[in-house]
């Protein structure tokens, strides 16, 4: 009698910023059959990010990260590889807490709680969504946290001292409380509308 073949398993994650306030978050879905480094991209497109810095994700005592760029990898077992671990393997449960670093320079910490595994019911590459979320992700090179709300307070007071810096910075057009949605999903389809499995 053949084996009945086990579904495809959907992670929903619920993602913040670390030490930002008020809090930056998403929520989002992806496939568990995704990498470690698949998982980093859709963090990066859903919190806005523009993928110019490291980044290492931790999981209880494992670390999982880029050993080709990642200085502090060692080949040990609680190293492991972001380009072929993906959640699947991992075995995480609902409820499970991950981080994900990102920019070692600016310290971005984003603390990832699974809030449901279910079954895929479409396509693998449909499944990659985010659901909601709120206010923007801070500008590259910023600074960390404490340099995001320094450079956003600046920029509510033109008479700030370090307005000019904060414009420079940020930009004229940048709105802490803007969150697209649309653009968020759009991006992502378009980054893995070719992914098959």
């Amino acid at each position: 009698m053949p084996q009945k073949k086990e579904p495809d398993l959907l992670y929903t994650f619920y993602v913040e910023l670390f030490d930002v306030k008020p809090v930056v978050w998403r929520r989002f879905s992806v496939p568990g059959k995704l990498t470690f480094q698949e998982l980093h991209q859709v963090i990066q497109v859903v919190m806005g990010w523009e993928s110019a810095h490291l980044y290492r994700f931790r999981y209880g005592p494992l670390e999982i990260s880029r050993p080709d760029l990642d200085d502090f990898f060692t080949a040990d077992p609680v190293h492991l590889d972001a380009r072929s671990e993906t959640l699947e393997a991992l075995l995480v449960e609902q409820n499970d807490l991950l981080t994900y670093h990102y920019d070692f320079g600016d310290d971005w910490i984003h603390l990832l709680r699974i809030e449901s595994i279910s079954a895929i019911g479409g396509a693998i590459s449909g499944a990659i969504r985010c659901q909601e979320g709120a206010r923007a992700c801070p500008p590259e090179d910023i600074g960390g946290p404490y340099g995001y709300e320094v450079h956003v307070k600046a920029l509510a007071d033109v008479d700030d001292p370090g307005h000019d810096d904060a414009v420079a910075s940020c930009g004229d057009e940048f709105d802490p409380e803007a969150f697209d949605l649309n653009h968020i999903n759009q991006e992502l389809a378009a980054r893995f509308r070719k992914r098959k499995k």
